[in-house]
């Protein structure tokens, strides 16, 4: 099992959304073809450039799918550490939420 999460430096690196998930459904891709179970994780860009564009390519690549794993964590002071990342108590929903999805898969 291999979590996959396109992250904020794709964000900041300003590629172009079509680029980055031509580049994402490659790794999903490689990642499956080896024969591991992919578990992609979704967020949303500051402008919602992303927005249904993770959906779409879990949908057609099979992968279990974690929507907006950051949904109202950097929205939030008491779970950030800096404007740009969860603190522990984010982190630990963040796990929280990829846990729920990942359950079934493992024993």
């Amino acid at each position: 099992i291999v979590i996959v999460l396109l992250g904020g430096n794709d964000y900041i690196r300003r590629f172009s959304v079509d680029e980055a998930f031509e580049n994402l459904d490659r790794i999903v891709a490689r990642i499956q073809q080896k024969g591991a179970l992919v578990i992609l994780v979704g967020m949303q860009s500051p402008l919602g450039r992303y927005e249904g564009r993770y959906r779409d390519l879990a949908r057609r690549r099979g992968c279990p799918y974690v929507p907006d794993v950051l949904d109202g964590i950097l929205s939030n002071e008491s779970l950030r550490a800096d404007p740009l990342h969860p603190n522990n108590a984010g982190y630990e929903i963040v796990a929280d939420r990829i846990g729920a999805v990942l359950a079934p898969y493992v024993r």
